[in-house]
């Protein structure tokens, strides 16, 4: 068998290995035979890296890291997200492994529907997990299931398109346009936007304007008839209390109106006796206007 050098290395009770230049008075490898020579003592040197794999430690909290090398260090060959972290912090620690392209690896994490969320894994530790439910352990919450993301263009077996709220697949004329999307059409649906748009001016959730609507049986206040705009009934809220510059307090909220009566109240300004003399005016008229036509009337008689 070869004799190998038994030089000292930068990693701890590991021997150089490389082949022997001289044997007395201890096999030594070149680079060691010259220290031994010049110095009258061996230091560690680094090994070339060879095919031995990365020394650091593994992410599943034991053993070595094992991915392919590409950089050699005091501490041995490193692969290249552990040699620059350690050309940063001038220390090792277990890094996140990844798993690009394993089609045998998905996520074990509670799904929306399915036990499992099945996604492509990119982290293997503490269970074989996707991006997004690894970044829920990296901030320490109890798993809990995604929302799946679909891409834009994506549709189901009839051409319908899912809404990224509710999470169903509805045709694509229940989608309100948008320019910057692929498709040319919002992820969100009619009514989501909608919500979202009461949620953001009248502090109004989806959940209570859709009891609301109940509570007046769909239909507008006033007229009580059924609005067949895109919006549905709108929020009427009193403008004495929240201006339209300002999100509302969601107090002061009088009811649900079709777009015809809300403008209608928005054009008196909120003024109840103007209302009031509109109501009336419609009733009988105006009373010099009744008097003049009457006496028209009697002198063409």
């Amino acid at each position: 068998m070869e004799d190998l050098c038994v030089g000292p290395t930068y990693v701890p009770s590991e021997q150089c290995g490389r082949p022997v230049k001289v044997v007395e008075p201890q096999p030594m490898c070149q680079a060691h035979f010259s220290q031994w020579e010049n110095r009258g003592e061996m230091r560690p040197i680094r090994i070339p890296i060879g095919n031995r794999p990365c020394s650091a430690p593994a992410d599943e909290g034991g053993g070595v890291c094992a991915r392919k090398p590409g950089h050699n260090s005091p501490g041995g060959p490193l692969c290249d997200s552990h040699y620059r972290y350690w050309r940063k912090h001038r220390t090792l620690k277990p890094l996140h492994q990844q798993i690009r392209g394993v089609q045998d690896h998905t996520c074990e994490a509670p799904g929306m529907t399915e036990t499992y969320c099945g996604r492509e894994a990119k982290r293997l530790t503490p269970i074989p997990l996707c991006g997004t439910h690894y970044d829920q352990v990296r901030r320490g919450v109890e798993l809990y299931a995604a929302k799946r993301s679909y891409p834009s263009r994506a549709r189901d077996e009839n051409g319908n398109k899912r809404c990224c709220m509710w999470e169903q697949w509805l045709p694509e004329d229940s989608f309100p346009p948008n320019s910057n999307a692929r498709d040319g059409l919002r992820s969100q649906c009619k009514p989501c936007v909608a919500d979202e748009r009461r949620a953001r001016i009248y502090g109004i959730i989806g959940q209570a304007y859709r009891a609301l609507l109940d509570l007046q049986n769909g239909v507008c206040y006033l007229c009580r008839e059924v609005s067949e705009g895109r919006q549905g009934l709108m929020v009427d809220h009193d403008h004495s209390c929240c201006s339209d510059s300002q999100k509302t307090c969601g107090f002061c909220i009088r009811g649900l109106l079709c777009w015809s009566c809300n403008a209608a109240i928005g054009h008196a300004k909120d003024r109840a006796e103007l209302l009031e003399r509109m109501s009336m005016y419609l009733r009988v008229g105006a009373d010099h206007v009744a008097a003049y036509l009457a006496e028209k009337r009697i002198a063409a008689t």
